[in-house]
Formats: structure tokens, sequence, C-alpha cells
């Protein structure tokens, strides 16, 4: 048997009014993201040596969290907030493979190790040990859907994506801060209960490393 079609009048039925939201949303432009593989050209190697009047401190015997900020004029602050962050090699690190490739937004390394901001707050703790080695297995909390498996770590937001989102647009209070994102997904990929109309959403681990964390020298 065929299918058929059947008409109805509009007023036979009772319409219910849309809902209008109250509350306003930031809008973003669009944009065309699109993965390449990384190149790191060492004929493009960038300079990050210092200037004469910057010096970096190896004085370890004080354990980071701990180190005094030092008082400074007006006319050296920027100066010294350039020493303290260089003090974190990994700080450095992160700086020199931006600059191979300023433009990208977003890092993508399924079971790989994310390039961390900062080697002095809690986030680094979860992958690297106490004397700065990698973890075989990072301290990421397993997935509490799905408690038997476990995540990696499987991209990270970078700074550039703060300067496209914030071009333009006032509705972002006070600006974003953060050095980096990290994002760890379930290892086995479970799927949630789909909804009607076919979504599903899980909770997954996120480790954001902030820039002003950085600067104090945390």
């Amino acid at each position: 048997m065929a299918d058929v079609l059947k008409g109805s009048n509009i007023n036979e039925k009772e319409v219910k009014p849309k809902k209008k939201l109250s509350l306003k949303l930031p809008e973003f432009p669009g944009y065309i993201l699109y993965v390449d593989t990384e190149s790191l050209d060492k004929s493009h190697m960038p300079d990050f040596s210092l200037p004469d009047d910057v010096e970096i401190s190896n004085n370890e015997t004080v354990p980071p969290s701990t180190k005094p900020l030092p008082k400074v004029s007006e006319g050296n602050a920027e100066k010294e907030e350039i020493s303290r962050m260089l003090d974190d090699p990994t700080f450095q690190h992160f700086t020199e493979i931006l600059a191979y490739n300023p433009g990208q937004v977003m890092r993508y390394e399924l079971n790989g190790t994310p390039l961390l901001y900062s080697a002095k707050d809690d986030v680094s703790k979860i992958f690297y040990d106490e004397k700065g080695r990698l973890r075989d297995e990072p301290l990421i909390p397993n997935p509490g859907y799905n408690p038997s498996s476990s995540r990696r770590f499987e991209l990270q937001l970078m700074p550039k994506m703060i300067i496209d989102l914030e071009e333009g647009n006032e509705d972002i209070i006070n600006g974003m801060e953060w050095g980096t994102i990290i994002v760890a997904t379930d290892e086995s990929d479970f799927i949630p209960k789909l909804d009607e109309n076919h979504i599903g959403y899980v909770e997954e681990w996120c480790g954001v490393q902030w820039e002003e964390e950085v600067k104090r020298g945390i």
C-alpha cells in the first residue's frame, strides 16, 4: 500500500506560542578549521635570546610556589615579567613550538602528550612526576559514566583561539586568560543514551593552565 499524505487545517490545531529567551547569548563569527601535520622547520628557528639587561635566576633552593616576587619599579616591570616567565623551561618550550605555527588554534593528538604551558601548576603534575619525568599513565580521573575505563589525552586549545573569539566581541567579560585547555576523553569511546533527536552528552575532563599563574611564578 502506498503512503498517503493528509492535509490538515492549521486552525484545527492549537498552536503554542514560541518562548523567547530572556538571556542574550554571545555570538561568534564562523571559522573554517583545517588540520595539518605539524612541521618544525629548523631553518625558521625563532630567536628567543633575552635582552642584555634581563637575567634568569638559577636559584632553585626555594620552591617555585614560595618564591617571593621581587619589588620592581614601573620602568623595568615588563622585563622582570619576561624573566620570570622564561625561568620556566616548560613555558619556554611551549613558546618555541608555537612560534613555528602561530596560527594554530587547536592541537590534536589522540593518545599523545599535551604541550604544557607551565610546569608549576596542578595540571602539569597530572602528566609529569616531581622529577619532571613523563608519567607512564597520567593521573586523569576515570570517567564516572564508564568507571571501568580510563581517559586519554585527545586535544588542547591554544592561545590563538582567544584572539579569534575576542576579536570585535565585547560579550566576554574581562577577556579570557588561559594559556591552554587540555581535553582528555574516554578511552573506550563510550556511547551515551541518545535523546529523541539522537543526541547524547557525556562529561569529559578538562585541565586549564592559566596565564596568570605563569606570570606569578606559581
